[in-house]
């Protein structure tokens, strides 16, 4: 029996900072301007609601929260914490997914596999290292987006062999 593996991935979010800063700062401006302009008002005041959640949205999946990968017996196991509390996304045994793509193959291939769910748990707002990882769900794969690092990414690779109908026919049609 291996030992478990964690994988905690870098967070690099100096992009995502600047980007909550000017959705926050948007805003209040939009509201601050909907004051000044009457017949904008209720245009100026939604447009600050939707920045407003935005900001939220970004600040509480990318800046608050820390995923974590774990592995062991070709197991991929899912969680994220923010703070004290811990959420479990569940895991997946490493031996029923079909394929491991980097972002590029993923681009050209893409059409050929029908989602029934796209799960994304991403450090990084623009990750240029996520992986995807597709798992059959009857007709249909899920797919789920991580950041591996290196050795995670390995261990992933050594249990993920693509099958002969899987080189043939990604999506199952």
């Amino acid at each position: 029996m291996k030992e478990p593996y964690l994988c905690l991935p870098e967070k690099k979010d100096g992009v995502t900072k600047v980007l909550c800063l000017f959705l926050l700062l948007f805003s209040v401006a939009s509201f601050f301007l909907s004051e000044k302009f009457f017949s904008w008002k209720a245009a100026l005041q939604l447009l600050s609601v939707i920045l407003l959640l935005l900001f939220i949205q970004i600040t509480t999946k990318f800046l608050l929260t820390q995923y974590r990968y774990g592995y062991e017996n070709a197991t991929l196991f899912l969680s994220a914490r923010q703070g004290k509390r811990e959420k479990n996304y569940g895991s997946l045994p490493v031996t029923s997914a079909c394929r491991l793509l980097s972002g590029a193959e993923w681009k050209r291939e893409r059409k050929a596999f029908h989602l029934s769910q796209r799960v994304s748990l991403c450090q990084n707002l623009f990750s240029a290292n996520a992986c995807y990882l597709l798992a059959p769900d009857g007709e249909k794969y899920v797919l789920l987006i991580f950041e591996p690092d290196e050795n995670l990414l390995r261990l992933l690779r050594e249990e993920i062999k693509p099958k002969k109908s899987d080189t043939k026919d990604p999506g199952g049609q």
